[in-house]
């Protein structure tokens, strides 16, 4: 299987990340399938717009392995769900709110069981 992933597109392998998200979290997939995918190199990893662009920057889709990628386009559908970009507009230090925005993002899939990056913030880690 590792061989077959290896061979995907990063659009393909965003795809199949998809279904790794269908068969453990399926209420989300309407967000995670409205979520448009992307190519922004400037981008290090995954970002999500107010429009529901998902940016990914290629190089990472490609060295990321497959359920830490789904739980990256699952964080990303989490800023929507949580309505992020509305309270974005209340604030004026985003890159602060950004970051209080993906802890108990990351917090809450962390005790879900996902497979989250060794670089995410956490609440106990901030």
């Amino acid at each position: 299987m590792a061989d077959d992933i290896s061979m995907l597109t990063p659009l393909e392998k965003i795809g199949v990340a998809r279904q790794v998200i269908k068969r453990k979290w399926p209420y989300i997939m309407s967000t995670v399938h409205g979520l448009i995918p992307r190519e922004m190199k400037e981008t290090p990893t995954l970002c999500v717009t107010p429009g529901m662009i998902m940016g990914y920057n290629p190089e990472y889709v490609k060295s990321t392995d497959l359920d830490e990628l789904a739980s990256g386009v699952v964080h990303e559908a989490s800023h929507v769900l949580r309505g992020f970009f509305e309270l974005l507009q209340m604030v004026d230090d985003k890159e602060l709110f950004n970051i209080a925005g993906d802890i108990p993002i990351n917090d809450d899939m962390k005790a879900a069981g996902w497979k989250c990056g060794t670089d995410w913030m956490y609440s106990t880690t901030f």
